[in-house]
Formats: C-alpha cells, structure tokens, sequence
C-alpha cells in the first residue's frame, strides 16, 4: 500500500469523527475516489509509463516506414588547386613539367537517398515488443486504478459503519443516562 492511501485514510477518518464544528468537509464517496486517483503518484507514474510505452511503439512504426535523406555541398574556390602534368604531354621537352590548374572556382553537389526497408528482422521483433509493452503498461494502469477505487472504497464504507456505530452508541448512551435518571427518580420516591 502506498503512503498516499495511508495518509488520504487517516485523513478521511479524522474528518468524519471530527466534532469540531468547520473541522473538515463532508465528502461523498466519488470525491474521495477522484481525489485519489487524481493524487495517486503510482497512477500518475503507470500513466506515463503507458504514454512511453506508446511513443517507443511509435517509434518502432517509424523504423520500418521509407526514409527520405537530402544532402548538399557547395564550394568556392579561391585558388584552383595546381596540379604538374608532364611538359612531353604539349610537345615540350621531356623530364619537366609544367602546373596546370584544372576545374571550376564553383562546385555544387546535391544528393537525395531514398531506403526503404523490405525485411528486418530486428525491428519487426521490436515492433511485437513494443506492442507488448504498451498493452502490459495499460494494464497495469487499469489495474493501479482498481486497487486505488477499491481501497478508498472500503475505507470509505468503514468510516461510514464507524460512524454508525458511533451513533448507536450514542444513542444507547443518552437512553442509559434517561433510564438511570428514571431509576433515581423512582429510587427517591422509594418505587425503585
């Protein structure tokens, strides 16, 4: 049991014995299931488990899905690059060589790649994981919510068999102190 559901109890108990007048409110038992389930940090925790759970199984529906990747180059040369090719190329004499500058102050290369995956292995097993956990953190979502109702409930419907043995003894109380008050009466008048 979570320290929440302990302390929303010793809570709920006080203010339904309280005689304090202002002390505490009155709440019904659906009130005190939402505050609980909107309060309950183990709730809170299996409900973003459940939205992880979810975008890890989204993800694995992305890797299996066609990529579409765009890439670009552009550059400036200030300076061609020289390279010396040999002077007999030209009809000059050979054993020399002479620099030359080949190519473009400007170059620009653009790519596109498109992968499409037609079998993997790998991600389809994670899909089925992924799938599987989503469904298991959902559950337990479903199930942390079933325990939460079901404690408040029986600490709600105690408190409210308390309370009605409460008045009975009350009850019970104020009829002993008139029959006692009856019993003297009579025990004066020498009846009793």
């Amino acid at each position: 049991k979570s320290a929440f559901i302990r302390h929303f109890i010793a809570v709920l108990l006080v203010g339904l014995f309280s005689r304090v007048p202002g002390m505490g409110q009155n709440l019904t038992l659906s009130q005190c299931i939402d505050s609980a389930l909107a309060q309950n940090r183990t709730i809170l925790i299996s409900e973003l488990d459940y939205r992880l759970a979810t975008e890890k199984h989204q993800e694995a529906i992305g890797n299996l899905l066609p990529k579409l990747a765009a890439g670009g180059e552009f550059r400036h040369y200030t300076d061609l690059p020289y390279q010396l090719m040999p002077a007999s190329v030209f009809g000059g004499p050979p054993d020399t060589y002479k620099e030359m500058q080949f190519g473009v102050p400007e170059n620009l290369n653009a790519s596109l790649q498109l992968t499409m995956p037609l079998l993997n292995p790998a991600s389809l097993g994670t899909l089925a994981v992924t799938k599987n956990a989503r469904e298991l953190a959902l559950l337990q979502t479903t199930l942390s919510r079933e325990q939460i109702v079901t404690e408040v409930s029986v600490a709600y419907y105690n408190a409210q068999i308390l309370i009605s043995q409460i008045a009975f003894i009350d009850s019970g109380l104020i009829d002993s102190q008139r029959l006692a008050e009856i019993t003297s009466m009579l025990h004066a008048h020498d009846l009793a």
